[in-house]
């Protein structure tokens, strides 16, 4: 039994870091072209799997590393994982900054027109947006994936204060590496959050540029180190 549980620890090992990235080139920057799906970390240790909301939650209040999948294939992690030092990134990769994402939304023309979003889905979507009049209209945004980026139809998953739920649809949602510390109220002490993007329309309390505490779940995209 040992020894069938190496085999398999070492087939994720190699499976997560042991192949070739694909790759695509967006004006300066060398993106993977589909986002993070490891089960281990860099150095072989098993990365929890949160099955439900219910373990989502309880995985996250003991602040236990830990990655779910969707049952439209997205893989999401809670931030933890991507804190833990263990590495969640292929050697030779590093997990996107804000600032990595701030330059690939102005190569494409930035997201104030949000029809640009299109450029790096593979999915069409309708999204609100506001007419020169001020009234909310539906627009349709065509997925067209011209430079390859391949965001694919993702989701998220809420913290513990909204017990765990996951949502997904036509949508993406990335964690950065960037940190941002905030007050807490209670504590009167600063914890760590960490910036997030969004691109597609799957949920209307979410989105955007935003930080989020370590207990939400993304998706991540890696980046080739120059």
């Amino acid at each position: 039994m040992r020894k069938l549980l190496s085999i398999i620890i070492a087939f994720i090992l190699i499976s997560n870091n042991g192949h070739a990235q694909n790759t695509v080139k967006i004006g300066n920057q060398i993106w993977m072209n589909e986002d993070l799906k490891v089960m281990c970390f860099k150095n072989g240790n098993l990365i929890s799997e949160a099955r439900d909301n219910i373990e989502w939650s309880e995985m996250c209040k003991m602040e236990t590393p830990c990655y779910r999948r969707l049952s439209n294939g997205a893989f999401i992690y809670n931030g933890y994982a991507l804190a833990d030092k263990r590495g969640l990134a292929p050697d030779g990769f590093r997990i996107a900054t804000l600032k990595d994402f701030k330059l690939l939304f102005g190569f494409i023309g930035g997201l104030t027109n949000i029809k640009n979003t299109g450029k790096l889905t593979s999915y069409s979507f309708t999204a609100e947006d506001e007419a020169p009049n001020g009234n909310l209209i539906d627009i349709k945004v065509a997925g067209k994936n011209i430079y390859g980026f391949n965001a694919r139809m993702g989701g998220f998953c809420y913290g513990v204060n909204n017990e765990g739920n996951a949502d997904k649809g036509a949508c993406n949602f990335w964690w950065t590496s960037t940190e941002n510390f905030i007050n807490d109220e209670e504590t009167k002490q600063e914890v760590p959050n960490l910036w997030g993007v969004s691109i597609g329309s799957c949920s209307n309390d979410l989105g955007g540029e935003t930080s989020y505490s370590l207990d939400y779940g993304f998706s991540i995209r890696c980046i080739k180190i120059k």
